[in-house]
């Protein structure tokens, strides 16, 4: 068996970086560039988890009809969602967007699928409950929602049963808050923002 050294590897990933790229996307090169800056992360890999580099990992309802969804860096999108979204939905979103606590517990079928890529993924309840593998209305959808809810049971108020978040009404919360400043609503808000 021929052994490269860790400058010897590197190399051959930098060579070979845009393929692995266009294959597997920017994901997984995100996450090796991290591994080779820390190698002492290798050791503490652990089966089962998505990725391993800061702020990174699998995440529930960073979009509003995505129940899980893998991501390298969740800073991004709640950046994002403060910057973006509609000041109405604000509030909602930062109490859903959450870690993934328990991994073991996602349905095996799905943990399969994870493991096997590492490109960002998404899985919104109708694609869990009706497009499975081909398999129509399989139960992993209700399974998966019902591990969010257990998982974060003050947040049952604002998911609906097709795995939706449930946002104010517009005219009315915009009724209530006439003349809102958005960095002080967003101030209000921070605390309900998941710590990362």
């Amino acid at each position: 068996m021929k052994t490269m050294t860790l400058e010897q590897v590197k190399a051959l990933w930098e060579k070979n970086r845009d393929a692995v790229e266009y294959q597997h996307g920017s994901a997984v090169s995100t996450m090796i560039d991290f591994l080779f800056e820390h190698p002492e992360k290798v050791a503490a890999f652990k089966p089962g988890q998505t990725l391993v580099y800061p702020n990174g990992g699998l995440w529930w309802f960073l979009h509003h009809g995505v129940l899980l969804e893998k991501t390298d860096n969740v800073l991004e999108r709640i950046d994002y969602v403060k910057d973006d979204k509609d000041a109405h939905e604000l509030e909602v979103r930062f109490r859903a967007m959450r870690p993934v606590k328990n991994f073991d517990a996602l349905p095996e079928e799905l943990k399969a699928t994870m493991l096997a890529s590492f490109s960002r993924e998404s899985w919104s309840l109708g694609m869990l409950k009706h497009h499975w593998n081909g398999k129509e209305y399989c139960n992993i959808g209700t399974q998966v929602l019902a591990q969010y809810l257990a998982e974060y049971p003050e947040n049952a108020d604002i998911v609906d049963e097709d795995g939706e978040l449930i946002f104010p009404d517009y005219s009315n919360w915009h009724d209530v808050h006439e003349g809102y400043n958005r960095a002080a609503l967003i101030e209000s808000l921070s605390h309900l923002l998941p710590v990362v």
